[in-house]
């Protein structure tokens, strides 16, 4: 048994493991014994386990492959599985995103499945595009799989149903790439990063606004007016002055720029822009 690992892990050709925590990726390849992990906070990828595997968290995506036993998982993201069921045994898998199960063509499983969108690749067997759930048998329908996904869900009998399923990318050792996850994940990223723009422009925009107010107000009547170019002092000999000489572009924008990056404060800007127009 092993209480916390602190960062990746990987294993092979072990008996029977048991981990509390996995604080980065694991993975597994080959074990003759069963497989339970309570919680992993990144990526895990399991392949070829005689015994069962019990995952009771997975933070992000799981992958596995031709696991013999049952298998009970739950998981942050993204599921693929491929799986030659043997009657029996149960597989129950919760994923908050996509699930891929991929089976042999004569496969025996009963299939109990939730999700925003279902579509099963099967011969024989009809799709439902507005179906949430359904229940399906294969064959005799020895093994018992029920699966939930936040997402949706993919059954098929093609061996290559990972690398050409749109939602699914490919998943590295098991014929797929850990590097996508498919396209609802780039939707996520393309959703996060508009986001951020957004929030980064309106910060822009507001330190831009706070920059001309000092500009403005450095430039306000104080005892004078401000005609054209000429500033009139009505103090006592007051003559014509010329105004100010005014802050450049360059300059207003190396000090706009400093701003944003929170060098300075605004207090310390209206200063600056004082002190380029010749003011105390």
């Amino acid at each position: 048994d092993l209480k916390e690992i602190g960062g990746d892990l990987s294993m092979r050709d072990v008996n029977s493991v048991a981990i509390e925590a996995v604080r980065s990726d694991f993975s597994l390849r080959g074990a003759k014994g069963s497989l339970s992990i309570r919680k992993a906070d990144s990526d895990v990828s399991i392949r070829d386990v005689d015994g069962s595997v019990s995952l009771d968290s997975i933070a992000d995506d799981l992958a596995l492959r031709d696991v013999r036993g049952s298998v009970t998982a739950n998981v942050g993201e993204d599921v693929v599985m491929y799986l030659n069921p043997q009657p029996g045994n149960s597989y129950s898998v919760t994923a908050g995103d996509d699930i891929l199960l991929v089976m042999p063509p004569k496969a025996n499983a009963t299939l109990t499945l939730s999700a925003d969108e279902i579509d099963i690749d099967w011969d024989g067997v009809e799709n439902d595009k507005d179906a949430t759930s359904r229940s399906v048998v294969l064959g005799s329908g020895g093994a018992a799989f029920s699966l939930s996904a936040g997402g949706d869900i993919r059954v098929s009998n093609r061996s290559d149903a990972g690398e050409s399923a749109e939602d699914f990318g490919n998943f590295a050792g098991m014929g797929m790439d850990w590097s996508g996850f498919g396209e609802r994940i780039s939707r996520r990223v393309e959703q996060v990063t508009a986001r951020a723009t957004r929030k980064a422009e309106e910060a822009a925009r507001r330190a831009e606004h706070k920059v001309r107010d000092v500009e403005r107000r450095s430039r306000r009547f104080k005892g004078g007016l401000e005609i054209g170019r000429w500033n009139w002092d009505f103090a006592p000999k007051g003559v014509p002055v010329p105004s100010k000489p005014q802050v450049s572009e360059e300059e207003r924008l190396a000090i706009l720029k400093m701003l944003q990056e929170k060098k300075i404060t605004a207090e310390q800007a209206e200063q600056l822009l004082s002190a380029l127009e010749g003011g105390s």
